[in-house]
């Protein structure tokens, strides 16, 4: 069971890996005329973490029956290899907190790229229509072709 647990932190970790180096290089890809190849590098992260939480479902009840199982069986030799590999598998999972702690602080930043563009590009739009409304003033209304204006007031 440990050799399973080991096997599956080791997918875990590498997957979290891979979702590191997407979101880096998600935040090339921040900016509104790169917003294609943002969507692919998105669906490609979403994958990675739908395959994590496909481990983590396998890896979660065997780690509870690794904590609550109190019997050992064989010698003192097999007790300590178990020992080891428990704490092999402790070291693994700190492992994956750290790595969900920078892949964590590196979305913060990202999130404040996005946020800083939509910020700017909804002053460009701001500005647009500002001069929009400029250029129809100076035009003034539109004369009226092909019709009539009838006036009903008495």
């Amino acid at each position: 069971m440990l050799k399973k647990i080991y096997e599956l932190k080791k997918q875990k970790i590498k997957l979290m890996e891979e979702i590191y180096k997407t979101t880096l290089e998600q935040s090339q890809y921040l900016i509104p005329e790169k917003i294609d190849d943002l969507l692919v590098i998105i669906d490609k992260k979403q994958e990675f973490i739908n395959t994590i939480n496909e481990i983590n479902a396998e890896l979660l009840p065997l780690e509870e029956n690794v904590s609550n199982s109190t019997e050992k069986s064989g010698g003192e030799e097999a007790n300590k290899i178990y020992e080891e590999n428990l704490e092999v598998i402790r070291i693994l999972g700190e492992r994956a907190k750290l790595l969900a702690v920078k892949i964590r602080k590196l979305e913060d930043q990202n999130l404040k790229m996005v946020s800083g563009e939509f910020e700017s590009l909804k002053g460009k739009i701001k500005s647009l229509n500002q001069r929009k409304g400029s250029v129809q003033a100076y035009r003034g209304t539109p004369v009226q072709r092909d019709g009539c204006f009838i006036d009903n007031r008495k």
